[in-house]
């Protein structure tokens, strides 16, 4: 079965921009930020390839390959950027280029191993569940992150034979070249912060924060629909056909489930029925809409009524 690509990738693309601005204003040098995304893009690379090549076997989802996908990236750029800032650090302090490669190999990279590892096993167990989608999300997710850290981890490695005389010393800035020896100078001055600045500093944070926390407000919780695709995936124009069709909400019909405080004789059940439906002020639905309800018994089970909206209109209330 082919898996088609999900609706917009405009944010991830934005998401690595922003990840790859971050990095710039932490290393300071272009060299340094393109050693994690090199690393990155080719485990992302690998194991979407690797996830993908189960397709014909395997029932995917459209987001299943987009989680494992977004799982790559973010422990792939973390974790190199982990390996590459502490290689950085013992260049500064004088360490020369080879060993400072294999302290960090053997220092960060142990770190990254364990928490990478951490991280494939809360993954794989969301086999726990039973849910088959939740299955191959986390199967999936734990092959991407394990490929991207034995990638980070393979190319820090391979760094010395393979980029040493390309990358040598330039992983760092100009500046910080000039200071390679030199004893540490403190970054942090002895006096403390003025009243002002921190004042300032606080409240500007706040601002900043409750900026980026705006789309919240629009948050709508949920499982994605064909909504959310591309508009020129089949996925889309089978919803906007059958929204078109159907009636606005037949993509979606709610179904609710309760327990009776008294059982139910069996000659006393009731087969469905329609009605009008008058939602309470935070329900949302459209004018046309109109509720289906049954009640049903099974022996050694609990009494149940499920209530069922559909538009009106719809064949379902035939």
């Amino acid at each position: 079965m082919a898996v088609e690509g999900a609706g917009s990738h405009a944010g991830g693309a934005g998401d690595v921009l922003v990840a790859a601005i971050v990095l710039f204003l932490i290393l300071r040098t272009l060299l340094g930020i393109t050693l994690p995304f090199l690393s990155t893009f080719l485990g992302v690379g690998v194991s979407s390839l690797a996830a993908l090549s189960f397709s014909g076997v395997v029932e995917f989802t459209t987001f299943t390959p987009i989680l494992g996908m977004m799982l790559g990236l973010a422990v792939g750029i973390d974790y190199s950027r982990f390996i590459i800032n502490r290689h950085r650090t013992q260049l500064k302090r004088g360490v020369g280029l080879v060993p400072s490669i294999g302290l960090a190999n053997g220092t960060s990279g142990h770190a990254v191993v364990f928490a990478g590892a951490t991280v494939i096993i809360a993954l794989l167990a969301l086999n726990v569940t039973g849910i088959p989608l939740l299955v191959l999300m986390g199967s999936v997710g734990a092959v991407s992150v394990a490929v991207a850290i034995a990638i980070a981890i393979a190319i820090a490695t391979m760094l010395p034979p393979a980029l040493r005389s390309i990358v040598g010393f330039r992983i760092l800035s100009r500046s910080e070249r000039g200071t390679i020896g030199r004893p540490a100078t403190q970054s942090v001055p002895n006096t403390p912060m003025l009243t002002w600045r921190a004042i300032t500093t606080a409240i500007v944070g706040v601002v900043a924060l409750g900026v980026m926390a705006l789309p919240a407000s629009q948050m709508r919780l949920g499982l994605p629909t064909g909504s959310a695709e591309a508009p020129d995936s089949t996925q889309y124009l089978a919803y906007s056909t059958i929204a078109d069709e159907f009636g606005a909400g037949q993509n979606d019909p709610l179904l609710v489930v309760a327990n009776l405080s008294e059982p139910i004789a069996d000659d006393e059940v009731t087969g469905p029925r329609s009605r009008s439906f008058r939602p309470s002020r935070s329900t949302r639905t459209s004018p046309a809409t109109r509720v289906r309800t049954s009640t049903s018994r099974r022996r050694s089970r609990p009494s149940c009524r499920s209530i069922s909206l559909w538009p009106s209109g719809s064949p379902c209330l035939s």
